[in-house]
Order: structure tokens, then C-alpha cells, then sequence
């Protein structure tokens, strides 16, 4: 492991970290647990528990960040279901997680409901047919969903 007693610039480079001790140096790949006591590259910061509308006569659904390959979303529900007849049929794989709250998934060809509560997660392939059949409404369900 690289334990530099110099402040590291970091770069990334596909999906891996590299760090510089120092400016004429080679980039040299990070280990995981690599300490850095700051990173300059920080864009946005903020809390998926927070800033939640009194009233949601609709579900929200907030985009956090995304690129080309990968979107991330908070979904917040309270009471809301799929409408009669709607089916999800995503071009993208979408990993579900129930953050706050519970829900009830409906898969095509399935008999049984998915039941999510918090802590829960869900790996839905790309174009399995999906449908919300019911969500907290005591309380926000709050969702982290990653389409990728």
C-alpha cells in the first residue's frame, strides 16, 4: 500500500483511482482504503432524507446525478401505486433500494408480491415488467434507484 506523507492529487480513469504524490510523478493505482484527507472533486453533497415536500399528490422522483451509463434517483412515494394497467419496461437494469418506509412490487409472470421495507433491495433486469402495487402511506417510502 502507498502511505505518501504528501498531499495526492486523485484522478480517475474508467472506473479506477489513481493517485499522484507529486506532480512529476507516474500515476500509481490507489488501494481502496488508500488515506486521503480531502478530495477537491466533490460536485454536489446533500442528504436523501431531507427537503421532502409536505403534501406529494404525486410521486417525486429527483434525478441526484447521472452520465452516459448510469443514473441515480430518489423517489419519494406515500401511498402511490402504478396506474391500473401500467407496466415499467426499462431499457436499462434498475437496482431498488427502500431507504424509508415499504412497498409492494408486482413482476410480470409472478403470483407473489415483492415486499421491500427499509433496508431492502431490489435488481430488476432490463425489461422485466414491473408495476408498484402499493406504497407506505402512513409514512414516506423513500427510494434510492440506480438505472445502469
Amino acid at each position: 500500500m502507498v502511505r505518501p506523507n504528501k498531499p495526492v492529487e486523485l484522478t480517475a480513469c474508467s472506473s479506477r483511482v489513481y493517485c499522484k504524490v507529486r506532480a512529476d510523478s507516474k500515476p500509481i493505482r490507489a488501494a481502496a482504503h488508500f488515506p486521503v484527507r480531502s478530495i477537491n472533486r466533490i460536485k454536489e453533497m446533500g442528504s436523501i432524507l431531507e427537503n421532502i415536500p409536505v403534501e406529494l399528490p404525486e410521486e417525486l422522483v429527483e434525478t441526484l446525478c447521472s452520465t452516459d451509463c448510469v443514473k441515480i434517483e430518489r423517489i419519494v412515494s406515500k401511498g402511490h401505486t402504478s396506474s391500473d394497467g401500467f407496466w415499467y419496461d426499462q431499457d436499462r437494469n434498475e437496482f431498488v433500494l427502500v431507504v424509508q418506509g415499504s412497498a409492494g412490487l408486482k413482476i410480470e409472470g409472478d403470483d407473489d408480491i415483492v415486499v421491500l421495507k427499509a433496508g431492502d433491495y431490489l435488481n430488476i433486469g432490463s425489461h422485466v415488467k414491473h408495476r408498484i402495487e402499493w406504497t407506505d402511506s402512513s409514512c414516506e417510502t423513500i427510494w434510492l434507484a440506480v438505472h445502469y
